[in-house]
């Protein structure tokens, strides 16, 4: 069984354009080869919210409301898993393909963050890979081949651990990068988690690439590779036609409608070629907790000491001043205790 994580702590990056549209390729190709793995494909979206691939199979008010089967229940054990996975049924083009999505609702990503305790936080990622490996191994049993994960998006706590849950069921990790800094940056992060965790990355995709101008980017985005992996870089041009599908009621996945010859299409097709090319794995998740349990509770209790009051003597008060500008500097403002 293949699980591949798509990820990057970054959002608007492109995640559930890639990760959806590359599922429904692979599907293709695995058709055309005659090896079908239809119906047994799943694909999670895992950010929670009104994400537009839920539209896909649901209306825009059904996602609204809420009324639909969603992960946050799953995890809070209101349903089973049997009870969140549902498919979409003919004639839509995406027959045969099982969904699993987030919730409604962000406040509730981590279980009310902002009041838990550090080791609140380490257990409440415990119950959650526990959760999440509950439903990898009901796919399983029931012939899934293939589940792809559209992960979080956000730098906030919340996110970082669940990208380490996540991480302790996939077997590859794929980072979806665009042009610039600070994208490549918060997928460096989730690249050296995912080492951390022993899950492999076979490949570094960048969305909307605008050509020569961006190449050196591309060049600093094959840093998250190994030298061995150099060549899987895959490249997706800026598309209107690819943001279009998006915009529409509802939103629609661009490989239906993109032409075959497009550098879109094809970007997408070598995508699903490397899918189908990598080897199914078997997670040992015991081994990969053992070796991150103490780093995802250092965090918990770290993001918990930085929520904390400032302490000061009884005796003194915390006086806010203006440093002296120094020249070539920016204006400093510095607390110290009198």
């Amino acid at each position: 069984m293949k699980v591949i994580l798509f990820g990057n702590l970054r959002g608007g990056v492109g995640k559930s354009t890639v990760a959806l549209n590359s599922t429904i390729m692979t599907t293709w190709l695995a058709r055309k080869s005659g090896r079908p793995i239809d119906r047994k494909v799943a694909v999670i979206f895992f950010e929670f919210g009104a994400m537009a691939p839920v539209y896909l199979v649901l209306s825009k008010q059904t996602v609204r409301l809420g009324k639909y089967p969603n992960l946050l229940e799953f995890f809070d054990g209101r349903l089973t898993p049997s009870e969140v996975v549902f498919s979409v049924r003919p004639p839509s083009p995406l027959r045969g393909l099982l969904f699993i999505s987030g919730g409604s609702s962000k406040d509730m990503v981590f279980g009310e963050l902002e009041k838990t305790t550090g080791v609140g936080l380490f257990k409440v990622w415990r119950h959650r890979v526990q959760k999440m490996q509950e439903l990898i191994d009901f796919l399983k049993e029931r012939g899934v081949e293939l589940v792809v994960i559209d992960g979080p998006a956000g730098g906030g706590p919340d996110d970082v651990l669940n990208y380490m849950a996540l991480l302790m069921v996939s077997t590859h990790f794929v980072p979806v990068v665009q042009p610039g800094q600070g994208n490549i940056d918060s997928a460096e992060d989730l690249v050296d988690r995912a080492t951390l965790s022993g899950v492999d990355v076979p490949m570094v995709v960048v969305n909307n690439f605008g050509g020569k101008e961006d190449e050196d980017w591309v060049l600093r985005a094959a840093t998250l590779l190994p030298p061995s992996k150099l060549t899987h870089i895959i490249a997706i041009p800026i598309s209107d036609k690819v943001r279009l599908q998006y915009s529409r009621e509802p939103a629609r996945p661009a490989v239906l409608f993109l032409d075959t010859e497009s550098m879109e299409y094809v970007a997408f097709e070598q995508i699903a070629r490397a899918i189908l090319k990598l080897p199914e794995a078997k997670v040992e998740i015991q081994q990969r907790l053992q070796a991150v349990e103490e780093v995802v509770l250092a965090f918990s209790e770290r993001e918990l000491e930085e929520k904390m009051p400032r302490q000061v003597e009884p005796w003194g008060e915390v006086v806010e001043e203006e440093e002296e500008e120094e020249e070539g500097e920016e204006k400093d403002w510095a607390s110290r205790i009198r």
